[in-house]
């Protein structure tokens, strides 16, 4: 763990980290609940059961026409939404359009048995996250129901990161993004300041370059193991002399704390 100037151990990068991952696994864990919206009975029925054996988390509820989607989507939280297209009153990229004045970035799904590429070209103006043609037997419903999981779970892991950046401002050390290439895709205002550049300044530039004695943190090569963090590494002739501390962030690559 790395210490503050004052010599106490300082925990906020570490319980940011933490608690962004809790909610990632709580996310990933949660009902993915989807209004499907069609005026068929039948066929929503046995989509519902298709699809919640498909996947456990899946937790369909329904709507005939767009009017009593929209009145669901008010009075309710989805995450997701299929529709129909030829539907009584509004069609599905009219309701698409609807949807989007109050909801932007509700994953919408269109689900249609059209074939017509002015439709496809409205549906994807108008903001549509996806669609899936209508066929016979369940290979179809195995492709919508896992368009629904992807389309859900990034939007999710988008709130994460958000929060976690939103996080990284907030707090008083120095962090920095790293992709799998270890460069740099955020950096705080306590970073640059510590290093004398701006955060854009450094955006796109790679950690090795910019503290010579740190390894490549792909290869993690001569990397101390420590409880608690992926690694240390000390950094002894950087612009600041410290710690770093590498707290893994997932597939998507590391976030770089400065003691």
């Amino acid at each position: 763990m790395a210490e503050a100037n004052n010599g106490t151990t300082d925990t906020t990068a570490t319980e940011e980290d933490t608690t962004g991952r809790q909610q990632l696994s709580s996310f990933r864990r949660s009902p993915i609940r989807v209004l499907h919206v069609d005026d068929s009975l039948g066929l929503v029925e046995a989509n519902r059961r298709y699809l919640e054996q498909y996947d456990e988390r899946i937790v369909i509820d329904s709507a005939q026409n767009a009017a009593e989607g929209a009145d669901r989507l008010a009075n309710a939280d989805f995450d997701c939404l299929v529709s129909d297209y030829n539907m009584p009153g509004t069609n599905g990229v009219e309701f698409l359009k609807t949807i989007r004045e109050s909801q932007p970035n509700l994953p919408f799904i269109l689900y249609t048995n059209t074939q017509s590429e002015t439709v496809m070209t409205e549906a994807l103006s108008a903001g549509v996250s996806d669609y899936v043609q209508k066929q016979g037997g369940t290979a179809h419903l195995k492709l919508l129901a896992n368009k629904i999981v992807t389309a859900v779970e990034s939007r999710r892991a988008r709130k994460v990161d958000n929060l976690f950046v939103n996080a990284v401002e907030l707090t008083s050390e120095g962090v920095g993004i790293l992709d799998q290439s270890g460069q740099f895709v955020h950096v705080n205002e306590v970073l640059a300041d510590d290093v004398g550049t701006s955060p854009e300044e450094l955006i796109g530039t790679s950690l090795t370059s910019l503290y010579q004695d740190i390894p490549d943190i792909c290869g993690e090569q001569d990397v101390e193991s420590t409880d608690g963090c992926e690694c240390m590494l000390p950094v002894d002739d950087g612009p600041t002399t410290g710690e770093y501390v590498l707290v893994s962030a997932g597939d998507d690559g590391f976030v770089l704390c400065q003691a």
